[in-house]
């Protein structure tokens, strides 16, 4: 009856209702309001004798049996759900479903941990182990894909390092080795890989996409003199022009799709709206293989406290990723981006996850890479790691045992999101620390108006009015309903 109530089904009224606690509510002109659930994903406007329902049934929801036309058509959103039904257990259950899903192998490879870039907030320091994967590893990761693609729809290998191009030869070797083993089982194969993108050229990209690589990530953090200050060479000397060349090359000389990652701190961030002109000027938002998006630097591990002074607050950096945002859409380079059901949950608490590096060791999240007392194991004795009291703490993390994630309206997106943040809290430095929640909590108003006013929902006047309000009033999560 609850999930029926919630799909709208006329048969589930007649019980009674209370506002859900995933609500989200923008008050509009006219008495009219944007609606967002985070629990069902809908996102609708009210009119006023919508919201006048909405908000009678939060006045005194033991009145209302869920009859009548707005309360049927809220029901059906998800804004009104039946008063017996406990949303955060139904929400917790499906969480664990998604998060245990067998189904999916996601290996992060690092080849090799050396670095040719010597960027000062590196997470993982700058005294990065030379040494590349040998063979009795990468047949480790072959057996592991080989046993187990009887009950996997799916196998994704993401390369990472330190700069995991400095071992193409491995990369390949592997590919096809992997390749191989996913074609004779008939499992989906996808590969991804993190780079700098200084020797990512496009006969390499077309290689890569040879062997199954279909997505690259490659930070540029700004105009060439915010950027070759930051992420220069490992023994000095700039990198931005190559980078810019390399990636006009890569555009129009293979498949491979492109995900320009910029890293944003107080010292760069006037720099960006420069660094997007230029990709546009370069056209590379033309082809729509190239897209770009906005990350905080944060001070999450000790190689990496130095730059805790330079890291912008939350509420700064998710005003200034949607002002950046709305420009690299005008560009081409970004598409409007829409909350999910549980976008949060990292692989670091999947147990089909892991994370691989050249000597074998066995990492469950990629911020501990750097630090050999993370490790959960080796992967030569893989059933011993996964039976580790540190790869227990992985899979014993859950968000929903922290109050401040229990009691937040955006959990069904969230999930928690970053694991590390709460299981190893002494290595994270400034308000990363203290609230590590993403910034879709800062700037989820100004992303629903505009998902609204490209839809059609809102008119510019509307967005603009709702912009200048306050912040949205979110659901409490208690029998109150919507405060």
């Amino acid at each position: 009856m609850e999930s029926a109530a919630l799909d709208g089904d006329p048969k589930a009224r007649g019980v009674p209702i209370r506002p859900s606690n995933y609500n989200v509510i923008i008050d509009l002109p006219d008495g009219r309001a944007l609606a967002y659930n985070a629990y069902s994903n809908a996102l609708a406007v009210l009119d006023p004798e919508d919201y006048d329902a909405l908000r009678s049934v939060s006045n005194d929801s033991s009145s209302h049996d869920g009859t009548g036309p707005s309360l049927g058509q809220l029901q059906h959103g998800g804004f009104l759900v039946p008063s017996s039904m406990d949303e955060r257990a139904c929400l917790e259950q499906e969480y664990w479903e998604r998060r245990n899903d067998p189904s999916r192998l996601s290996l992060t490879v690092a080849p090799t941990m050396a670095c040719n870039f010597g960027c000062d907030y590196c997470f993982q320091g700058h005294d990065k182990p030379a040494g590349r994967m040998g063979p009795g590893v990468r047949d480790a990761i072959v057996a592991l894909v080989r046993r187990s693609t009887h009950r996997l729809r799916s196998v994704g290998i993401c390369w990472y390092g330190g700069e995991p191009r400095l071992a193409l030869r491995e990369i390949e070797q592997l590919s096809d080795e992997l390749l191989t083993v996913c074609r004779e089982a008939r499992v989906p194969y996808d590969g991804s890989i993190v780079t700098s993108g200084y020797l990512l050229s496009g006969a390499v990209a077309r290689s890569l996409v040879e062997r199954g690589v279909v997505t690259a990530q490659v930070s540029i953090d700004g105009n060439a003199a915010a950027h070759d200050q930051r992420r220069c060479l490992l023994g000095g000397g700039g990198t931005f022009e190559r980078l810019l060349r390399n990636m006009v090359d890569v555009a129009a000389n293979s498949a491979l799709r492109v995900s320009i990652r910029v890293n944003v701190d107080g010292r760069n961030a006037g720099s960006i709206v420069e660094l997007l002109e230029c990709l546009g000027r370069e056209g590379l938002g033309r082809h729509g293989r190239t897209s770009i998006y906005f990350a905080p630097v944060e001070a999450i591990t000790q190689g990496c406290h130095a730059v805790v002074g330079h890291c912008l607050t939350k509420q700064d950096f998710a005003s200034l990723e949607v002002e950046l945002g709305g420009i690299a859409r005008r560009l081409g380079l970004a598409g409007r981006p829409y909350p999910g059901r549980f976008r949060g949950i990292c692989g670091a608490v999947r147990p089909e996850s892991l994370v691989v590096l050249p000597d074998g060791q066995l990492h469950k999240c990629w911020d501990t890479v750097s630090m050999p007392e993370h490790s959960i194991g080796n992967i030569t004795a893989l059933e011993q790691a996964m039976a580790s009291d540190r790869a227990a703490s992985w899979a014993a993390w859950n968000p929903f045992d922290h109050p401040s994630c229990r009691a937040c309206v955006l959990l069904p997106t969230c999930a928690g999101s970053c694991a590390h943040k709460f299981l190893n809290p002494d290595q994270v430095r400034g308000e990363a620390a203290e609230l590590p929640c993403p910034s879709w909590k800062f700037n989820l108003h100004s992303r629903l108006l505009g998902h609204a006013l490209a839809k059609g929902l809102l008119s510019e006047a509307d967005a603009q009015a709702a912009q200048a309000t306050a912040l949205p009033r979110f659901a409490s999560v208690s029998a109150a309903g919507v405060v």
